[in-house]
């Protein structure tokens, strides 16, 4: 992380992290995700548009959160430390007995390295989408310099709409990714035979997957929230986590794995497996109310209002992304239908 990543630092008003400070076992898994998101970087931009190099660093917080931007003509990444912290953690303590009892205990360190590995890179790949996608130009165009995960900047003339819109492409690109890393080639390393039994083969990589992933946006213990003009530049977790398992299930469809009913129950067993997890490890009553909510019929209209925002902000977007293809637009029923 050089002169750049700490001037664009400095800019953003977060402090460029001093890996020389941390301890061994940190050095080496700072050294070890600076490599995996440089080379899926690279990898993405090989097949869209070669050679295209992005930088990417960590920042000092303890806090989960990242921003990705456009800065002085340079794409970059920067995340907090707090996400490799926090993560790691969590799924430490989750993998702790008797829950999951299901895993072998020889299997348990593996199982904890790849929920961490997943919930870190969907961070990665989600900001990577707001690049490759064409957000981080729009944005900039309007007056916003950076796309920050926890807070929204409060500068720029843009709707939050359209930022809620650009999160939904951006959670689009994260999961469609997880899905081909965790789904389909890296899978968890155990199996739970009697859900596989039931669901079909394959069943426990995708609950996982589903899982490591909402409990990312458990952490931030947060409600519902339908209105699209409030004063949230993204979509709230509850909504996001819908939105995710949406994608989760269409990949798994799209490819063959699942048909998307069958799909769908999966990550759903998932998802409730995170609820009780979260429960656990924050000590108190399991409390899924606001996740309910989300899939009841006011986040089926909130989610319809940003897939007919898609319609307008596509075609602005079509002209800055860096390359590849753009999510299609779906028809939408008129509401008066």
């Amino acid at each position: 992380m050089g002169g750049y990543f700490e001037k664009l630092c400095a800019a953003a008003g977060v402090v460029p992290l001093n890996g020389e400070a941390l301890d061994e076992a940190d050095q080496a898994e700072l050294l070890n995700c600076m490599e995996q998101f440089t080379s899926y970087a690279k990898l993405h931009a090989s097949t869209r548009k070669p050679g295209h190099v992005i930088e990417i660093g960590f920042f000092d917080a303890d806090e989960i959160n990242a921003f990705a931007t456009t800065w002085e003509g340079v794409d970059a990444i920067a995340i907090s430390w707090g996400v490799v912290k926090t993560l790691r953690g969590l799924f430490g303590d989750i993998l702790t007995p008797p829950g999951f009892a299901w895993i072998d205990s020889p299997k348990r360190k593996a199982a904890s390295v790849w929920f961490y590995e997943c919930a870190k890179h969907f961070i990665f790949l989600h900001e990577l989408g707001h690049i490759w996608n064409g957000h981080t130009s729009f944005l900039l165009q309007n007056g916003i310099p950076f796309i920050e995960e926890l807070r929204a900047f409060p500068n720029g003339k843009i709707g939050n709409i359209d930022r809620q819109t650009m999160e939904l492409d951006a959670d689009g690109v994260a999961a469609a990714n997880i899905f081909r890393l965790a789904v389909v080639s890296n899978r968890f390393p155990a199996i739970n035979a009697p859900f596989e039994q039931q669901q079909g083969i394959g069943a426990t990589h995708l609950a996982m997957a589903s899982l490591a992933i909402h409990l990312v946006f458990r952490l931030f213990d947060a409600a519902a929230d339908f209105d699209h003009d409030a004063k949230y530049a993204h979509p709230t977790p509850p909504l996001r986590q819908r939105i995710i398992a949406g994608i989760l299930a269409a990949q798994a469809a799209k490819t063959g794995v699942f048909e998307e009913e069958n799909a769908w129950n999966i990550i759903l067993s998932g998802m409730m497996s995170a609820e009780d997890a979260y429960a656990k490890w924050a000590g108190r009553p399991r409390d899924d109310q606001e996740f309910r909510a989300a899939f009841g019929p006011e986040g089926d209209k909130y989610i319809t209002k940003l897939l007919r925002h898609w319609h307008i902000l596509r075609p602005q977007l079509d002209v800055l992304k860096r390359g590849g293809v753009l999510p299609p637009i779906q028809e939408i029923p008129d509401e008066n239908e």
